[in-house]
């Protein structure tokens, strides 16, 4: 499960990843629910190895939908997805690179399921923090933004 949450001015910005036995969580200064969202998708990938079918779930559909796009090589249509567009390469890399099937499913934000729940109480204390103190605010990942890996 994948959430994100951001302040209404676009200012700070928390995100996490959430399945049954692990968490990973961030945050940024200055972002987006989309940005979020993005940011949570390439690392559960990055942290997903196995051989084993991965389902992401988020209530993102704007993240969903620009991935879904650049899988079909459609090139991006709004300016949120051509400025986020070197972060859904990422993700469409890290696809190519997994040893198993990888799907997207939106679900509803009230879906009653312990990992959205746990990723929303992550994103919604990097939101808080990176909105109290940017420069200090903890985070649960290698970085608040994951690097950029090349193709």
């Amino acid at each position: 499960m994948i959430h994100a949450e951001a302040a209404a001015n676009a200012h700070a910005m928390g995100w996490a990843w959430a399945d049954e036995n692990t968490h990973k969580y961030g945050g940024a200064p200055c972002g987006t629910v989309y940005l979020g969202a993005l940011t949570g998708i390439l690392l559960a990938l990055r942290f997903h190895t196995g051989s084993q079918r991965l389902a992401i779930k988020t209530d993102c559909q704007q993240a969903i939908a620009a991935i879904a796009a650049a899988r079909s090589g459609r090139k991006p249509t709004t300016p949120s997805s051509r400025k986020n567009f070197p972060l859904i390469q990422a993700v469409l890399n890290e696809i190519s690179r997994h040893n198993a099937p990888v799907s997207f499913h939106a679900i509803d934000e009230e879906t009653p399921v312990m990992a959205l729940k746990t990723a929303r109480l992550f994103a919604q204390q990097q939101l808080q923090a990176f909105t109290k103190d940017p420069k200090h605010a903890p985070t649960g990942s290698a970085s608040p933004m994951p690097p950029i890996r090349p193709s």
